[in-house]
């Protein structure tokens, strides 16, 4: 297993989690005064980002109610997103198997995709916060040089398409697709996965957690949604607040929030 210096960036792409800065600077500079400590004396050592994926297509198809066309255009890899890389598992040896992904695989949503995977907007979303950790970490503070090398970033992602493809999108608008080795992005066997809720690795997850899946359609700021979109929308019957999940709403609302896609 390679070393990992004291200057790397950690980019994780995990199925659920949200966006982490390693530094906040108000808040630093706030603590270092407290202590008298000038702030242009300290070194940045380590950044590590943890991100969502972006935007895809819905897990499932939804009952009785008429979804957009999935349309294979929809997925299209905008050229500027593009390198070149490799999926391996944790120690460098080849992509494990995926069983998530291929429970995905086993279903088409209308118009002819799979579920879960992450579309051309989704692509672009991550390109965008690549540009946006560049002029952070390599143009405001150059932690960074401006060209990928294995030796400063560290790529980990589950092991589930979006996610990997999530990746690689960031670290393309991270670097502008300069890059002066193939981009290793990590994994893992899907027992092994911590990343996200792991049902695969623990039985008793799933007994533990369930319930509460099942109760978050009833959360007040759901079941608001529900209801106003139930009044308002005629020609769809109305999806019971009780038992629909708040995936199953948002991929509902999706035909009504996302220009251009067919009916």
């Amino acid at each position: 297993m390679r070393t990992v210096w004291a200057r790397v960036v950690g980019l994780g792409s995990v199925a659920l989690g949200s966006l982490f800065w390693s530094q906040n600077k108000p808040e630093a500079t706030s603590e270092c005064q407290a202590k008298n400590v000038d702030p242009s004396q300290l070194e940045l050592k380590l950044v590590q980002v943890l991100f969502r994926h972006g935007a895809r297509t819905p897990l499932k198809s939804i009952p009785d109610v008429l979804e957009v066309q999935w349309m294979p255009n929809l997925l299209d890899v905008p050229p500027h997103t593009r390198i070149n890389y490799v999926v391996t598992d944790l120690q460098g040896g080849p992509r494990p198997p995926a069983p998530v992904e291929d429970s995905y695989r086993a279903n088409t949503l209308r118009g002819g995709t799979y579920p879960g995977q992450l579309t051309t907007i989704g692509m672009q979303q991550l390109y965008e916060l690549g540009k946006r950790l560049r002029m952070r970490y390599i143009q405001e503070v150059p932690f960074l040089t401006p060209t990928f090398s294995p030796a400063e970033v560290y790529v980990r992602s589950t092991n589930i398409v979006r996610t990997i493809e999530s990746a690689k999108c960031l670290v393309a608008g991270l670097f502008q697709q300069k890059q002066a080795d193939i981009v290793p992005i990590l994994t893992t066997e899907a027992e092994q996965e911590i990343l996200y809720p792991n049902y695969h690795g623990c039985k008793l997850l799933r007994l533990l957690s369930g319930h509460r899946w099942a109760e978050s359609s009833t959360l007040p700021a759901i079941a608001k949604t529900t209801c106003a979109k139930s009044k308002v929308s005629l020609e769809s019957p109305p999806i019971n607040r009780l038992t629909s999940s708040s995936s199953e709403m948002t991929w509902w609302l999706v035909r009504d929030t996302w220009p251009g896609l067919p009916i």
